[in-house]
């Protein structure tokens, strides 16, 4: 579904002011070829950021910081090693901070450098004035020097020391971005919902920030049990317009180890954290902290958690990287405040039907295609969801697989439709998509169509290969797998005008394709009709199975049903039945051609002869009455009892 997505570029001017000159420690006049800045809101200054893949970063905590001598941690061997183990892992980026030295920060820096590590770090001597130029040119002789730390968790009246740090760092090196990592709406003093995003637009306006980058853990324990904390979203929701507004990049964070009321993650609360920051626009993924995924000499249980969860990340890069988000809404039983409800489906969609847990909900368009995407709001509890699309549709999994929507749970009630040849709910038309009626479900080449119910419907056709359920598989697709489907009250119509028959026709019918065979397995259909007054038919089956074999038919079950041919004389109507297996000529077929062609046999109607006709069926219409009772019984009791059998299964 998605091709190669291009590049997000966060576009920048450079703003050019009065000329100011500098001195060294002697007096002499320094020039770095950088006239100073007449600063400007964040977006508007360099370094220019280039996004054209997603970095995963991982904060400090690679050594231990309580050591008496953090330069002997650094280089110790076991140091490179929990390196490289985070590189393994799919990270990109190592953060470390509140070193002690410049000698410290070289020494973080080579290990960068062996690894293939992209640092980010500080020392005092780079805040310094008197000592930042040395600083800068001693860190960036090392490759793996990705920008440097000048402020974590800054509070407002911070913000002239934070901006002074930052213009004395750009005097000297316009290539890398200084990294500044905001609190979340929780952790700054008196917050209020209103107050949090006006202090974003504050610090954009008034810093020359590359990115925007927000610390929140959502996942804590309460009274016993893993809950999230409910203003998460709105803080996402007011990060979101905030770099929007400003035109950055948001840095977002998961945590990866057990804090305070934060537990040590499971594999959901990553996901959770992860993929509802990529749903609102993250491109930079972090996490807190390196202790939680590798210590010593040995990788933690989160270990391969982490490493899966950044798999996922990166499969999805060439989806979301560049994506113009539309909007984003959340469904379910709550709506988390601060974010807005679904009231109408994105164009394409006919339904969504969704379990009480809730899901973030982003629609977004990229490198002109059309996305939805669905995030689990629980780190607990599985939930449902049910789509119905009136186009055709793919599913893009967690590892970025694409795959024909499978029609699943699905109902059509009071369904009209008409065409050349269709299906009130298809699959595939050997490689062309057929569309539904209002209320319907297509898609192309889904691999199974499971516990799809169809009631009170009506589709009338005029060609060959029509069904109120279809799956049908062509060239090199697998065939159908069709499973729990049900239609009731149904009629299945052909207006063809023609005195040759139609072919293959059924209420449920299923082709094969070239890597398997279509297959039925307890499906129900009653009180259903094939029919025509202006054509016969050839192969047509309540439940039919069109292969060049034997269908697998299991479980199913016809009922108060029939199948009526308009043509009594110009030609014969043949292959039909309740559930029939082969609902075409096959291999027997063939066997019957080339018998004439060798004139084996006289004729097409002699060849008929060689097919044995082994037994005979003729309904006894009074038993049908007693089984028409029973099933009427079997309704009530279903509908009076169902709400009883979900509770006792609950």
């Amino acid at each position: 579904m998605a091709n190669r997505i291009r590049t997000l570029l966060i576009t920048a001017a450079i703003i050019l002011g009065a000329c100011e000159r500098h001195q060294d420690q002697q007096g002499n006049e320094l020039d770095n070829g950088t006239a100073d800045i007449e600063w400007s809101p964040a977006g508007t200054c360099f370094p220019i950021l280039e996004h054209d893949r997603f970095m995963i970063l991982c904060w400090y905590e690679l050594i231990d910081i309580g050591a008496d001598v953090l330069l002997d941690e650094f280089q110790d061997p076991s140091a490179e090693w929990r390196l490289r183990k985070l590189k393994e892992a799919g990270f990109d980026i190592y953060f470390d901070y509140r070193l002690e030295s410049l000698e410290e920060a070289e020494a973080l820096l080579e290990l960068g450098d062996k690894v293939g590590m992209k640092i980010i770090t500080e020392c005092p001597e780079l805040h310094d004035p008197a000592t930042t130029g040395r600083t800068i040119e001693a860190m960036s002789a090392h490759q793996s020097l990705y920008a440097y730390n000048v402020w974590d968790e800054p509070e407002v009246f911070e913000y002239p020391e934070l901006l002074r740090r930052i213009k004395e760092i750009y005097r000297y090196d316009k290539q890398r971005p200084c990294y500044v990592n905001l609190f979340p709406n929780y952790g700054w003093d008196d917050w209020t919902e209103e107050k949090y995003l006006n202090t974003l637009r504050h610090y954009l306006k008034s810093l020359p920030v590359s990115f925007l980058s927000f610390d929140y853990y959502p996942v804590i324990m309460q009274d016993g049990e893993r809950v999230i904390r409910d203003a998460w979203y709105h803080n996402l929701e007011d990060i979101r317009t905030a770099s929007l507004e400003a035109d950055v990049p948001i840095w977002a964070f998961a945590m990866s180890k057990a804090l305070g009321s934060n537990p040590k993650p499971t594999l959901a609360d990553l996901r959770l954290q992860q993929f509802s920051n990529l749903v609102y626009g993250a491109v930079v993924f972090q996490y807190f902290t390196a202790r939680g995924i590798v210590w010593k000499e040995e990788c933690t249980d989160i270990y391969p958690y982490i490493k899966q969860v950044n798999e996922e990340l990166r499969q999805m890069e060439d989806i979301f990287l560049g994506a113009d988000i539309k909007d984003i809404w959340h469904v379910g039983k709550e709506i988390p405040r601060g974010t807005k409800a679904l009231t109408e489906y994105p164009e394409g969609i006919t339904r969504i039907e969704h379990g009480d847990e809730g899901m973030v909900v982003s629609h977004f368009t990229n490198n002109g295609r059309q996305y939805i995407a669905f995030v689990n709001r629980s780190c607990t509890e599985e939930t449902t969801l049910e789509i119905g699309f009136e186009t055709e549709a793919f599913c893009i999994a967690k590892d970025g697989t694409e795959n024909p929507v499978t029609i699943k749970n699905f109902t059509v009630d009071n369904a009209t439709i008409s065409g050349t040849r269709g299906a009130v709910v298809v699959s595939t038309m050997y490689g062309n998509p057929q569309r539904t009626a209002s209320g319907g479900n297509a898609s192309a080449n889904p691999n199974a169509i499971t516990d799809v119910t169809v009631t009170n419907s009506t589709a009338t056709f005029t060609g060959n290969k029509s069904g109120i359920i279809l799956g049908a598989g062509s060239g090199d697709d697998d065939a159908t797998v069709i499973t729990g489907c049900a239609v009731s009250e149904t009629d299945l119509i052909c207006s063809a005008n023609t005195t040759t028959n139609v072919q293959n026709w059924g209420i449920i019918v299923g082709y094969d394709g070239s890597n398997g065979m279509s297959s039925f397995s307890n499906c129900v259909v009653t009180n259903s009709t094939i029919s025509s007054t202006t054509c016969n038919f050839t192969g047509a089956g309540i439940i039919a199975g069109k292969i060049t074999g034997t269908a697998p038919i299991d479980g199913c079950t016809v009922t108060g049903c029939s199948i009526t041919s308009g043509l009594a004389t110009d030609t014969e109507t043949f292959d039909i039945g309740g559930i029939i297996g082969n609902a075409g000529g096959g291999a027997m077929g063939a066997t019957v051609l080339v018998a004439v062609g060798l004139g084996i046999c006289n004729s097409i109607e002699d060849a008929k002869k060689m097919i044995p006709v082994s037994k005979t069926f003729t309904p006894n219409m009074e038993t049908k009455k007693i089984y028409d009772k029973y099933y009427e019984v079997y309704k009530n009791l279903y509908s009076a009892n169902k709400k009883n059998f979900a509770l006792l299964n609950s």
